[in-house]
């Protein structure tokens, strides 16, 4: 997912590209560790979720295939025409696409048992041109509004890909991350997320569409690239 640094390079990479960020992200979390670490934070089983920048479908699907209804929200679009793509039997089931902008969603408070939020809420308090405390504070309190009591609210955001151990990040991005463990009492935790891809040229040209350049990789015996990725969880139970 993107790193911190000039975020407007990625609009158009979600108003027109969603196709190839589909690509690169269905190849992303081989080993499963993401669906693990969320059902340790929480039962999703038969709970109402409302997923905050859903982009094209991948973490939708995870939770899908326990939560009872997943109310997903996405302010591009294009990004969401490809996810009606990718979860046409979710959308027929328990799942709903809206666009939506993650600091005002068409929900009534307390619509959601647990609301999940995926490499969107940094994307935004990088861009906040009133600094990145106005951003989390407006994103954190929407989350509050739409979670009923008890809630779960969880958060996914990027420790840096091609890296093998966290990144610290400075700036907007390391200010929130700090600010959500100390300010708000979010509990914290990191796992590794890391692309498999078929062979060098396909990982260079996914990785290099979105990242901008090739991260550190490994090329395995079969021919394969996994380039290594690290991931944050942060959670707070109402």
């Amino acid at each position: 997912m993107a790193e911190p640094q000039e975020e407007s390079r990625f609009d158009p990479i979600y108003a027109g590209k969603a196709e190839q960020y589909h690509q690169l992200v269905s190849r992303e979390d081989v080993d499963g560790t993401l669906p693990a670490a969320l059902w340790d934070i929480a039962d999703f089983a038969g709970k109402a979720v409302v997923e905050l920048g859903a982009g094209t479908g991948r973490v939708t699907r995870i939770v899908a295939a326990r939560a009872g209804r997943v109310l997903a929200f996405d302010r591009s679009p294009h990004m969401l025409e490809r996810a009606r793509a990718a979860l046409a039997a979710e959308l027929g089931r328990n799942v709903s696409l809206s666009v939506a902008d993650n600091r005002a969603i068409p929900l009534p408070p307390a619509a959601a048992d647990i609301v999940l939020e995926g490499w969107s809420f940094g994307y935004t308090v990088n861009r906040s041109q009133d600094g990145w405390r106005s951003a989390a504070e407006a994103l954190l309190g929407e989350v509050a509004r739409l979670l009923k009591p008890g809630g779960t609210a969880i958060l996914i955001e990027t420790l840096g890909t091609g890296h093998r151990t966290p990144v610290s990040f400075g700036g907007s991005l390391g200010s929130f991350y700090g600010w959500l463990e100390g300010e708000r009492g979010f509990a914290h935790r990191w796992i590794r997320t890391d692309y498999l891809f078929e062979t060098v040229r396909k990982a260079r040209e996914l990785v290099e569409f979105f990242f901008g350049s090739m991260v550190d990789h490994d090329v395995l015996p079969s021919g394969q690239v996994r380039v290594p990725e690290c991931t944050g969880l942060w959670w707070k139970k109402g």
